[in-house]
Order: structure tokens, then C-alpha cells, then sequence
């Protein structure tokens, strides 16, 4: 018992594995198959948008109709008869009416014949002439329908009155599907004239209404419009019209990879960029754009427009950086149009990642350098700016203008501490010449806190070992400092370096002592610059001429036991000034004190 059911088991599964590929691959008349569902219409690779390969069965419901058919169909020039069906291949045509059904099959055979029949609900009739009245009655709408025989058709229209006619037929079509195969086939006529194919871009934005076609239309397409501006601008407009960024963007993309674009056509491949709603799609594109970049003021204007437009400073500044990586020197009116670009970044980081790109390129066109310093000027905080002169200064060599620039905008910077870095590396890197001195000198006497200065003072006399043109502004700049203290310092530096006949330097070292205002600073000074320097006559006049400033007693006896033994012997002038200062003492302790030195030294009375 258990065998025979067994058996019997098998003998039923066996029928279903027999006969469930029929039920899935044989279509059943009248179920309609949309034809979008097609692979071959999803990816653009047969020429008929809407059937499947002539060797396939089509299936369509519409409008009480039922429509099968296979095979290459050919129709007469009148559109209302059957030329031609290849063998193997027929169409069958059904309509039922208010309880009326009326049905044509023509096939064709082997010999090139067509077999024709024609039926009145389940009754066969002959075909003529019923059938043929009834087939010249239908056939139009099933053409338009089912886009049987599209391309000979589309051909047939464009020979009899150009695009007009075409599209004079389109707008009759009820299918978008066959709407499409039909502007497809006459997009593939080349001799069209730019007021033809802008009238089929506005057929294409009115008529198909679903944006993947669209988008298929515009992808295939795209050479024939990409020759001229004006083609150009018909075709963004249509493009504009698609409300999928994702089928946009898939466009854009294309035209990007296949296309080398002329100025006009570059331009209006921006306005459409512009148009697109999400800002990560114009990164994406924009970054495509940057491998075709034309460098014109008018383009780049309709670039820098979409990236000011933009929300984000770091999809800005990625963008930004991307361009000058693709096309490094951009002209001077395009540059500039970067760098102001690139001053409405907020954020600081983000700034800096954008001007450091522009480094390479830096030059000695005024304008440029002014822009460029501009931008620097805006940032926020001083540690930015500081980084980003100091990669200046290491990779680029300044001209004076540009040198002036620099120290303007250390000047402008909001902290000391960043004013101090930025000039140690510029006076080891920049020599200052009396273009730059006043800018120079400007920069370091922005520092407002005296320490800080004195730092840059004693850098700047170690490193120049004050040549010139710093002998004067250098001391100027010193005296203006208000702490005592840190004079001292700077002038104990400055006194190593000066020589015994540099007067210039001398005389502002002298000067710098008077504006001090301590006794002992003065008197220290005053020592450290007779330790380190051989003074001649003129000198030793001069330094004792302010050693008589000195209010302080002690301190002016200091200064005098350590210039003692400088004063030449028989040197009447010299001898005059040194006792004018013993004199000035108040202090009989330390006057003698000063006499008792010099007769124990043997030195002049």
C-alpha cells in the first residue's frame, strides 16, 4: 500500500515540475505585460523601447483590446494594412464592444505569404471584406498603442514633413512607453536644426511625464545636443524638468564622462548644477566638473556662484580644494574669484585647508596678493593665520609688496603670541629692505605686551646683527617700549653686536638709554655698552654726556669707574666731559669714592 502511494506521490510531482516553467514562461493571451518591466528597455541596448526582441511574445490589454503578437510587423504607408510579418511571427487583434467581440489573426509563413483570418465572437467570417474594414478601423490606434512597426513609421512621418509631422503624431500616442520609442527614433536623425531639436526637448518635458524616460531620452541623446549653445540650453531646460536628483545627477554624470565641453556649453552645464536641490549632489558633480574645469571669467563666475550658494563650508572648502588639485594655476581673474570665494567660508579650519591649496600658485600680481592677504585677514583666530604664513614663508619667496602685505597682516593679528611667532620665522626668512621697513617696524610695534617684544627685538639683533636699514627704526622701536626692564634686556643683547666705529648705532643706543627711566637700568646699559665697545672720542663725549642724566649718585659713580679707563690721556675735550659728570655727584662718599679709584689706577685727575 505505502509503494502505490508512493508511486502516485511522484507521478503528481513529477506533472507539476513539468509543467510549471510553461506557466511561467508561456504568456496567457490577453495579460498584459508592462513593457517597462523589459531589461533590454531599462538598460537602452534594444532598439525598440517598448517590444522585446522579435523572437519574443507580446501580450497588451488597452481599451478592450487584446493584442498578441510576434515577429517583425511591417504595415502599409496608409497605416491601415499589413505589409509584411516575418516567419513565425503573427498578430492578433481582439476587441470586445457592448457584449461584441471581434477578432483578426494575420500570420506569416515561410514563403513570405500572410495568413489572414477574421472572427465574429466564435464564428470564423471570411476576411474580406469584414475583416479588412474592421482591421483599417483599428490598426491606427494599435500602432499608436503598441508601437508595432515604430521606426519605419517615425521614418515614413519625418520624410513627409520633418519633426513637425513627427511630433504632430507623438501627441496622439496615449503611451508613454511608445511616446518614447518614437522621440527616440527621431532624435537619431542628425540633420535636425537647433529650433527642431529645442521643440522636441519641449515635447520631451511635456509629453513624458515619468523621469527615468526622460532621463533615457536625454542620456542616448546627448552628442546631438552638445555641439552648440544654443542646443545646450534646450537641453538643460529639459533636463531642469526632471524632479529626480538621482536621474539628474545620472545624466549629469554621463555628459561629464563623455563630453569635452566648449565655454558656451560649459556654462550652461553650471546653470543646470545650480539647479539641483541637494547640496551632496553638487559636491558629486561638482567634482566631476573640476577634470573639465574651463578656466574663463564667465564660467568660472557661474562655478564660484553654486559654491557660495552652498550651506555647508566643508562640502565648500572639499570642492575648493578638489579644483586647485585638477587645475593648480587658475588664470588671475578666476583665481581671484576663488580667493573671494574661499574669504565666506566661516569656518577657520576649513579656510586654511583652502588658501594652503592656493600656496603653490601664489604670485606677484598686486591684485592677487591683495586678495590672497585679504582672506588671511579674515580668519577668526590667530593660530590658522599663523599656520598659514608660516607655510607661505617656507615655500614661496616674497616680493616687496607681497613682504608688506605679510607684516600688514601681523600687524592686524588679534594676539601677541601670534604676532611673535609669525615675525621669528619672517626675519629669517624675509630680508627687510627700506620698502618694507615701515610695515616692518609697524608689525612689531603692535606688540603690546613689552616681554613679548623684547623677544622679537633680541631675535631680530641676533639675526641682523642690526645692518641696515634697521640702525634707526630699530631703537626707535625700543625706546617706545614701556617697561624699563625689558629695555635693559634688549639693549644688554644689542650691545654685543654693535662695532666700535658704528656711530649710527651707537648714538641710538644712547638715545634708548636716556628714554629709560630707571637709574640702575640706565647705569646698567650704560656699563654693558662700555664692556663691549671701544668707544672713540666723539662716543665717549656722547655716553658721558648722558651718564651726567643719571640722578642716582651711585649709579653715576658705577658708570664712571667702568669708563675710567677709556679716557685718553692729554684728550682735553674728553677729560672735560668725564670730570663735568664727577662733578654732578652730590655725594661726597661717592665722590671719592670715584677719586680714590682713579689715583689708585694711576688714571688722569
Amino acid at each position: 500500500m505505502k509503494a502505490v502511494l508512493s508511486y502516485l506521490f511522484l507521478r503528481k510531482f513529477a506533472f507539476v515540475v513539468l509543467l510549471l516553467p510553461m506557466l511561467i514562461f508561456i504568456p496567457y493571451k490577453g495579460v498584459s505585460v508592462p513593457p517597462f518591466l523589459n531589461s533590454d528597455i531599462l538598460n537602452g541596448s534594444n532598439d525598440n523601447f517598448l517590444l522585446t526582441a522579435d523572437t519574443s511574445r507580446n501580450s497588451l490589454s488597452f481599451s478592450n483590446f487584446e493584442v498578441d503578437f510576434k515577429g517583425k510587423i511591417t504595415v502599409t504607408e496608409d497605416d491601415r494594412d499589413i505589409w509584411e510579418i516575418s516567419s513565425g511571427g503573427f498578430l492578433i487583434i481582439g476587441r470586445k464592444n457592448f457584449g461584441e467581440s471581434k477578432r483578426v489573426e494575420i500570420r506569416g509563413n515561410l514563403d513570405g505569404s500572410l495568413t489572414r483570418r477574421y472572427y465574429e465572437g466564435r464564428k470564423k467570417l471570411k476576411f474580406e471584406p469584414e475583416g479588412r474594414e474592421w482591421l483599417e478601423e483599428v490598426l491606427l490606434e494599435v500602432l499608436r498603442t503598441t508601437g508595432i512597426d515604430a521606426k519605419a513609421r517615425v521614418d515614413r512621418l519625418y520624410q513627409r514633413g520633418k519633426v513637425t509631422a513627427v511630433l504632430h503624431e507623438v501627441s496622439y500616442i496615449p503611451e508613454i512607453g511608445v511616446k518614447t520609442q518614437y522621440l527616440d527614433y527621431l532624435l537619431n536623425k542628425t540633420e535636425m536644426s537647433d529650433p527642431e531639436l529645442s521643440h522636441i526637448t519641449e515635447v520631451i518635458s511635456t509629453s513624458i511625464d515619468t523621469d527615468t524616460r526622460r532621463a533615457y531620452l536625454l542620456e542616448k541623446h546627448s552628442g546631438i545636443f552638445m555641439r552648440n549653445e544654443h542646443r545646450a540650453k534646450a537641453y538643460f531646460n529639459c533636463l531642469f524638468g526632471i524632479g529626480s536628483d538621482y536621474e539628474r545627477k545620472r545624466v549629469l554624470n554621463h555628459l561629464l564622462k563623455e563630453y569635452k565641453f566648449n565655454t558656451e556649453v560649459f556654462r550652461e552645464l553650471l546653470a543646470s548644477i545650480q539647479r539641483l536641490a541637494s547640496s551632496k549632489e553638487k559636491v558629486e558633480t561638482l567634482i566631476k566638473v573640476n577634470n573639465i574645469f574651463i578656466d574663463e571669467a564667465e564660467s568660472c563666475e557661474g562655478y564660484f556662484r553654486i559654491l557660495d550658494g552652498m550651506n555647508s563650508d566643508k562640502d565648500r572648502a572639499y570642492v575648493m580644494r578638489n579644483l586647485l588639485e585638477r587645475n593648480q594655476y587658475l588664470g588671475g581673474e578666476c583665481m581671484k574669484r576663488y580667493l573671494k570665494s574661499a574669504r565666506r567660508i566661516n569656518s577657520d579650519s576649513e579656510k586654511y585647508q583652502v588658501l594652503k591649496e592656493v600656496i603653490p600658485a601664489f604670485n606677484v600680481d598686486p591684485q592677487f596678493v591683495l586678495a590672497f592677504f585679504d582672506v588671511i585677514i579674515s580668519f577668526g583666530n590667530d593660530v590658522e593665520q599663523g599656520n598659514l604664513l608660516k607655510d607661505l614663508l617656507m615655500k614661496r619667496k616674497l616680493d616687496v609688496f607681497a613682504q608688506s602685505q605679510l607684516f600688514e597682516v601681523i600687524s592686524q593679528m588679534s594676539s601677541d603670541g601670534g604676532k611673535v611667532n609669525s615675525l621669528f620665522l619672517a626675519i629669517k626668512k624675509i630680508k627687510v629692505t627700506n620698502q618694507t621697513l615701515e610695515s616692518f617696524y609697524d608689525a612689531v610695534n603692535s606688540i603690546s605686551n613689552s616681554s613679548r617684544k623684547a623677544e622679537v627685538m633680541i631675535h631680530l639683533v641676533q639675526t641682523t646683527k642690526l645692518e641696515e636699514p634697521h640702525k634707526v627704526e630699530y631703537f626707535r622701536s625700543l625706546q617706545q617700549m614701556s617697561s624699563n626692564k625689558e629695555k635693559l634686556k634688549v639693549l644688554m643683547k644689542t650691545a654685543e653686536v654693535i662695532e666700535d666705529e658704528d656711530l649710527k648705532s651707537i648714538e641710538g643706543y644712547l638715545q634708548t638709554v636716556i628714554a629709560i627711566s630707571g637709574n640702575s637700568e640706565q647705569s646698567a646699559a650704560l656699563r654693558e655698552l662700555a664692556s663691549k665697545v671701544r668707544l672713540n672720542k666723539s662716543a665717549l663725549i656722547a655716553f658721558l654726556d648722558v651718564s651726567l642724566l643719571i640722578a642716582s649718585n651711585t649709579e653715576k659713580a658705577e658708570v664712571l669707574l667702568k669708563v675710567s679707563n677709556m679716557i685718553p690721556k692729554g684728550d682735553k675735550d674728553v677729560e672735560y666731559a668725564y670730570k663735568k659728570v664727577v662733578r654732578s655727584i652730590n655725594s661726597d662718599h661717592e665722590y671719592r669714592r670715584v677719586i680714590e679709584y682713579l689715583e689708585a689706577n694711576g688714571t688722569f685727575l
